[in-house]
This record gives C-alpha cells, structure tokens and sequence, in this order.
C-alpha cells in the first residue's frame, strides 16, 4: 500500500504543479489553450484527494484523535471538506461546460474557475506531500 501511496501522492504533486503554473504563466497569453486536456488531470485529482482524504479521516477517527483539536484532525479536516468544497464547484462547473460547448461562459462561471484552479494546488500539493512523507499521522 505504501507504493501506491506514494505513486498517488506523487501524481497529486505533479497535477497541482501543472494547473498552478498554468493559470498563472497561462495568462500571459503565449500558451495555447489547455484547459479542456487539464480538466481530466483535474478531475483526477479531486476524486484521488478525496479518497484519500477520506481514508485518512477515518484513520484519524479510529486513532481516537477526533476527540481533540490537533494538528492532524485539523489537517485532515481542511483536505477532506477542501477537496468536497473544490469538487462539487469542479464538476458543477466542468458538467455545464460539457453539456454547453460552444457557449460563453458567463461571469460566475469563471470566478468559480479561478477559485477552483487557485485551490485545487494547494489541497493536490498538500495531500501529495503528505502521502509522499508516508502517509501516517501516528
């Protein structure tokens, strides 16, 4: 299990490099338009961090280290409704871009973009490090 661990952790590292320095370096207009080939790493990525997220929740609660405010209730508290949070705005809005290809993106569609492509690093660069560090709160 620990290779797989670390194999994921480090497919969440890598993806979260990829959308990170693509929305930003993305902007500067001399790339081509990416985003439809990075919304299935994306998408990849939130249902990877889920699981994974979720796994580490129910390690936490078995430990008995939900009882208390620590560090790692809190850190698997933040990754596990973090990534509930980004996925649901993800797949609302990647679902509508689907059924609608062709149409123009309204405003609320690309402020929920930015708030997704500026979370999912960070909760993807999170949860892989950790996975990659071994993957035990204990």
């Amino acid at each position: 299990m620990n290779a797989v661990r670390i194999i994921v952790g480090a497919a969440l590292v890598i993806i979260a490099a990829i959308v990170g320095l693509y929305f930003v370096i993305g902007q500067l207009g001399f790339l081509p338009n990416w985003w439809l080939q990075i919304d299935y790493l994306m998408a990849l990525a939130v249902v990877l961090g889920l699981v994974f997220a979720s796994l580490r929740k129910r390690d936490i609660q078995a430990a008995g280290l939900d009882r208390i405010i620590t560090r790692p209730y809190l850190e698997t508290n933040i990754l596990f409704y973090g990534f509930l949070f980004v996925g649901m705005l993800f797949f609302w809005n990647w679902f509508d871009l689907l059924v609608k290809a062709g149409e123009q993106e309204g405003v609320h569609h690309r402020i929920i973009w930015i708030i997704v492509d500026a979370s999912l690093p960070l909760l993807s660069g999170a949860m892989g490090m950790f996975l990659i560090r071994g993957g035990s709160d204990r």
